[in-house]
């Protein structure tokens, strides 16, 4: 009875930890809440999710938002190709890090909640497509937009360019923690995870010397 108990503990312990992970893998803009009618500096982040290295990153862009600068980083070039930012060429991060890529965007006069669709392609020709709803297993980077007089992000500059894309969903998009040093697992869930299993490493060592 007491082996059973220990398999239920430690199943539950790397149950709590996959589903942790599971629920953090997705592509995230920050910041996620920037005000009407100004330039601001954005960063998409996506989760490298396989062995397999990022090749390229497709982000459509939203009406009413107009990419104004793409900066290279870390080998990343960006370019603007129709209604897309394009990055390709940077050296992918480890499986379960966080990719960052920057950009520069005027936001929208009118204020609401906007999807960037994202399409990320992996070398070995699979391509994971971040364009659900926020509560779906794989939803789009959503970016709130308060109109005049309601708090946002920080303050910008000046340009212009212009692009379209189909909003993802309608719901808010809250969370606002970005990809963490655990490869993007939600701290608290991957702590959770981790006691449980020390806690049922501890109970297989005191069954075992008695």
């Amino acid at each position: 009875m007491r082996s059973v108990v220990l398999r239920i503990l430690a199943l539950g312990a790397l149950l709590t930890l996959a589903s942790s992970a599971q629920a953090w893998a997705h592509a995230e803009i920050t910041p996620e809440g920037v005000p009407a009618g100004t330039t601001e500096e954005l960063t998409l982040e996506v989760l490298q999710e396989k062995d397999a290295p990022t090749t390229e990153v497709r982000m459509e862009v939203p009406e009413g938002f107009k990419v104004t600068d793409v900066p290279a980083f870390g080998g990343w070039q960006g370019e603007i190709v129709g209604g897309d930012v394009v990055w390709s060429g940077g050296e992918a991060p480890q499986s379960g890090m966080g990719l960052e890529l920057a950009f520069e965007a005027r936001t929208p006069e009118e204020g609401g909640q906007y999807a960037f669709r994202v399409m990320q392609s992996y070398s070995d020709g699979s391509v994971v497509e971040w364009t659900g709803a926020p509560d779906s297993e794989e939803p789009a980077a959503f970016v709130e937009v308060a109109s005049s007089g309601e708090s946002g992000g920080s303050g910008g500059h000046e340009h212009s360019a212009e692009q379209h894309v189909d909003a993802g969903g309608s719901e808010s998009h809250a969370e606002s923690e970005h990809l963490s040093e655990t490869g993007g697992v939600s701290p608290a869930l991957f702590l959770a995870g981790a006691l449980a299993l020390a806690a049922s490493a501890a109970a297989l060592a005191r069954a075992a010397v008695r």
